[in-house]
């Protein structure tokens, strides 16, 4: 198998590169929502058509309201939800804000931790 994709413009299906149709019928074997009937394979020359239809729609994949995870720079790896498109490599995304793990941790203070004492009742009445 060399690659597998899927291509918006052709709803419900899927797309498996590799040598042989039998590759293709061996991997899918068992698997729900493939139907082996409906395996063919596609000629060279319409599949570079695949191929320039997909990539037109990988141009701008992100559109507003959708949530995405940033990808590089201080807030790598954190959720955002798309509010404006400027063009087709700008944005405006609303970050959630993410938890520092220092929160989690026990605060380090010069204090130290006192040992509660037992409650007395005498001496509270001669101090009292």
């Amino acid at each position: 198998m060399l690659q597998v994709f899927e291509c918006e413009s052709s709803a419900g299906s899927i797309y498996l590169e590799a040598h042989k149709l039998s590759h293709v019928e061996q991997l899918t074997r068992g698997m729900s929502g493939i139907y082996s009937r409906g395996l063919k394979m596609i000629p060279i020359s319409e599949m570079t058509d695949v191929m320039k239809a997909c990539s037109k729609m990988r141009e701008n994949p992100v559109q507003p309201m959708q949530w995405v995870r940033v990808k590089k720079g201080p807030f790598k790896g954190d959720l955002g939800l798309v509010q404006h498109i400027i063009d087709s490599r700008k944005a405006i995304i609303r970050l959630i804000p993410r938890i520092p793990d220092s929160w989690f941790q026990e605060p380090v203070t010069g204090l130290v931790k006192q040992t509660p004492k037992t409650f007395n009742g005498l001496s509270a009445l001669v101090k009292g």
